[in-house]
């Protein structure tokens, strides 16, 4: 029901052409025409300082491009991930969304991530400053000054990330560019279908409704392939094959597993390929799926 009476303002906000900001409306423009993946690299560990080669992060590139991806989304500009924009851009992928994690600026940590992300900037279309950071790694003020600081250095349209639940404080539905949260059916009990996609879509028409004529991108949905019993590769599938069907922007969570996230036990299982680039089920299903253009008609 939900879903019905809140589409016509989904509608408007996905014919949404000029905003005034030619470098948002460009980015626009790559969100709506793009398959968009969320991208760690494989043999990547930031616990340890573990960057892979670039001959490496060309080989998960190429790889996502086989399948189809033309669009990136990163999760920060430390030494690994500086240069994924170059050689993504330099290797098929059209649009990339930098992320940037450490926003201390005054910190040795912070101004290095900083500086690697204004250097990036000729082969980025967008910054996410922060992922799930609010109340513990930054302040709203702060994130608020990072992401104007970031805008005016860089001429770029950037934006933040939390989690869906997050967006009914005003204030952080008015900060940045567009809006791109974080929804997880999995860490909201929803595990079963089509229990887990419904209430995915309704929680995006919900964003979508408080956003003030702000684009809604999610940055991150999916499901895992281990380490609980419902999260298997079958149930992965199922959600992909459904899902990427509706009427949503999103981005596929996520390209590769990534075996350093353990402080839970399905962290490292949500990527459509296995740490060592194996395909799983599910990604076949993303190869034959519309492009976002397409699939919203």
């Amino acid at each position: 029901m939900l879903e019905r009476v809140l589409m016509p303002l989904g509608a408007a906000v996905w014919a949404r052409r000029a905003s005034g900001d030619a470098a948002l409306d460009s980015l626009i423009a790559k969100f709506n025409s793009l398959k968009w993946i969320a991208y760690s690299p494989t043999h990547y560990d930031p616990q340890t300082s573990a960057w892979p080669s670039e001959a490496s992060i060309k080989a998960d590139i190429e790889l996502l491009v086989r399948y189809r991806m033309r669009g990136i989304v990163t999760y920060g500009c430390n030494d690994g991930l500086k240069n994924v924009p170059r050689i993504a851009k330099e290797n098929g992928i059209q649009g990339v969304v930098a992320g940037i994690y450490d926003l201390k600026r005054g910190t040795a940590s912070g101004d290095k991530e900083w500086n690697n992300a204004l250097a990036a900037a000729p082969y980025v279309d967008g910054y996410c400053a922060g992922n799930e950071g609010l109340y513990g790694a930054y302040t709203l003020s702060e994130l608020q000054s990072y992401i104007a600081a970031l805008k005016k250095s860089t001429g770029k349209p950037v934006a933040t990330t939390e989690q869906q639940e997050d967006y009914s404080d005003p204030a952080l539905v008015a900060t940045g560019d567009w809006i791109f949260p974080n929804v997880h059916p999995f860490w909201h009990d929803r595990r079963t279908f089509p229990q887990a996609i419904d209430w995915t879509v309704e929680r995006y028409n919900w964003l979508v409704s408080i956003a003030g004529g702000k684009y809604v991108m999610i940055k991150e949905t999916g499901f895992p392939t281990a380490g609980d019993p419902a999260a298997t590769e079958d149930n992965q599938k199922t959600f992909w094959e459904t899902f990427q069907t509706r009427k949503t922007r999103f981005c596929y969570f996520e390209a590769f597993d990534q075996p350093w996230k353990t402080w839970r036990p399905v962290e490292p299982y949500w990527g459509l390929f296995d740490k060592d680039r194996k395909p799983k089920k599910a990604a076949a299903i993303i190869m034959t799926a519309a492009q976002q253009w397409n699939r919203m008609k």
